[in-house]
């Protein structure tokens, strides 16, 4: 499959979703925080675009590179491919959630994701420097949240599965400072369940790529959500 035929996949995955957010956003007076993430969002990814090209030999002169192992024994196999422009993403992700700030009222949560999302871009850069061992990078992720974890204050309980409930009597438990230590071993799963995938050649990028989109339309769905919040039967 060609690049062409990778891109128009993606935009048949992304045009119904971001058209789907619109039009929830649209009917729960969202819209105006919608259009800015949109709009901080294209700005993102242009200016990433336009950033690696031009800053990718300073990566190179200073020794940050590699080499496609998908690739050993081709032409191909001997280009110097640039590390760490993670970076370049990062910063511009970065500058996206400093001008939310801007539409949103919630300053102790973006607060929180820029301090994590600052963390983990360090912690990563110095994994591709100084080479760390799996076991070292494994918990790096749980450095990167805490920040989140602790500036949390939504609800720490959990619904019990149907068929349990006529032997438990509840419908939630309320299973406190448990429910952080979840959150923690969640984001030390889903980091690095990504993270195994960066030797194969696209998936990595792309089942992110995917993840995101279903994360929009689950978020689109909790704009209006259907039901008593109240009442879980």
């Amino acid at each position: 499959m060609g690049l062409r035929s990778y891109f128009g996949v993606c935009v048949s995955l992304l045009v119904p979703t971001v058209a789907y957010v619109f039009y929830e956003a649209d009917k729960a007076g969202f819209l105006r925080e919608v259009t800015a993430s949109l709009a901080l969002c294209i700005f993102g990814f242009l200016g990433t675009m336009l950033a690696i090209p031009r800053m990718s030999h300073l990566f190179i002169n200073a020794g940050i590179f590699g080499f496609d192992i998908n690739k050993r024994g081709t032409p191909g196999g001997d280009i110097k491919i640039p590390e760490s422009l993670g970076l370049i993403s990062a910063t511009m992700y970065l500058v996206g959630l400093c001008f939310l700030h801007l539409v949103h009222e919630q300053p102790v949560l973006y607060t929180a994701a820029l301090s994590s999302v600052t963390l983990m871009t360090l912690l990563g850069f110095a994994d591709d420097i100084l080479d760390l061992k799996w076991r070292y990078k494994l918990f790096l992720p749980l450095i990167a949240c805490l920040p989140l974890l602790v500036n949390y204050t939504g609800s720490t309980s959990v619904m019990i599965p149907r068929p349990l409930r006529a032997y438990v009597g509840l419908n939630l438990v309320n299973i406190g400072y448990l429910y952080h230590l979840y959150m923690a071993l969640m984001s030390i799963f889903c980091t690095n369940a990504i993270n195994i995938y960066a030797g194969l050649n696209g998936l990595e990028a792309g089942q992110s790529f995917i993840i995101c989109c279903f994360v929009m339309i689950h978020n689109a769905m909790q704009f209006s959500p259907i039901g008593d919040k109240d009442n879980l039967d």
